[in-house]
């Protein structure tokens, strides 16, 4: 019989972030992932540009598991922020179709 490698699977970790705009957003999320027993590490809110960079950073030097969520008014700003941090590539996720949830849409 073949020896079988055995693959430990490391538990998947998020780091939340927002600005003022994003809160609710990322709170249901957090809410979310908790209840789905995944570790979440919530950084609460700051300056979009701020928060950005810093999860960004956190995210590029934990390892495969860990991945970032920045919630912002319309996600680009985050998106452009996060994306200055070697390693990391952050990408907007499309809007639904239905009524402006934002002020700025």
């Amino acid at each position: 019989m073949a020896d079988h490698p055995t693959t430990t699977t490391q538990p998947l970790k998020f780091i939340t972030g927002s600005d003022s705009y994003g809160c609710t957003l990322k709170d249901a999320l957090v809410s979310h992932l908790r209840f789905l027993n995944i570790e979440v590490e919530d950084l609460g809110v700051a300056p979009y540009y701020s928060m950005s960079e810093n999860i960004g950073q956190r995210v590029a030097a934990g390892g495969d598991t860990t991945r970032g969520l920045l919630a912002c008014g319309t996600g680009v700003g985050v998106q452009i922020f996060a994306n200055k941090v070697p390693g990391v590539y952050a990408a907007t996720r499309p809007r639904t179709p239905g009524p402006s949830t934002t002020p700025t849409s």
